[in-house]
């Protein structure tokens, strides 16, 4: 919900966990206009998350070090010394992780952030979530824009694209923000879920069976089924059941 927009929500929940656990409040100052407020809070729960040198929920610990990062460049404060070692720590074997590139890429120079960041994005493609490939995306787009350069727009307008359909409004925002200002402006309607599939798409969708289960409700052939969901998954950019039915569930489908 925090990269929903959810505001309140995140506060709501993060008042009955301990600080360990309440990272996802990151990702939310920073597109409301408060990067230095993002900066101390993340510092806090890094340091939350070490315990003796060892490092305690890697997962929260990879997320709130990247969010760090980026909140520190953005407020423009020094980022913390070692961020990038212990981003690479926390990826355990996957030290090529999307994440670890697309850090190398926030923090590298004009030369060698193309190589950094299209290594983070070719890993996205390999199976992350839409939405931090769209952060990838747009954080290079944002570094293109900087530099003057034109290739800015793909990039912008495809992280543009992915937070509009899975409902990352103030992303969503962000992003278009930049777009405008690379010269290419967008439309504001929002496309979600609902209005990007047909009835019979969605139908498909929402269903909580196996292939085979749903062709025999609709008296439809496996093949057909596994068509049609193929469809949607390539309409919503989703590669799992999972992944979809996390994806309709936050567009209230489910």
């Amino acid at each position: 919900m925090s990269w929903r927009g959810d505001w309140a929500w995140v506060v709501r929940r993060c008042s009955r966990r301990n600080a360990a656990t309440t990272k996802s409040a990151g990702h939310t100052p920073p597109r409301l206009g408060h990067a230095d407020r993002a900066v101390a809070h993340l510092a806090r729960v890094n340091r939350s998350l070490s315990v003796r040198g060892e490092v305690r929920e890697p997962v929260l610990a990879r997320y709130s070090s990247i969010d760090l990062i980026e909140a520190c460049l953005r407020s423009r404060i020094p980022v913390p010394p070692g961020m990038v070692e212990r981003l690479h720590h926390v990826t355990g074997r996957d030290s090529a992780g999307p994440m670890l590139w697309r850090a190398r890429g926030l923090l590298a120079d004009d030369q060698d952030m193309d190589r950094c960041f299209r290594r983070s994005v070719g890993l996205h493609a390999q199976g992350s979530s839409p939405f931090d490939m769209a952060r990838t995306q747009l954080c290079y787009g944002e570094r293109l824009r900087r530099s003057g350069r034109r290739d800015a727009r793909e990039h912008l307008a495809a992280a543009h694209e992915t937070f509009r359909r899975i409902g990352a409004r103030l992303w969503a925002e962000r992003a278009a923000t930049e777009l405008t200002a690379a010269g290419q402006p967008t439309s504001s309607g929002p496309r979600n879920a609902g209005e990007m599939l047909t009835a019979r798409e969605l139908q498909l969708a929402a269903s909580g069976g196996t292939n085979r289960e749903i062709a025999a409700q609709l008296f439809l052939s496996v093949k057909t089924i596994e068509m049609h969901l193929g469809r949607v998954y390539r309409k919503l950019g989703v590669r799992s059941r999972t992944q979809l039915a996390n994806l309709l569930r936050d567009n209230q489908f489910a």
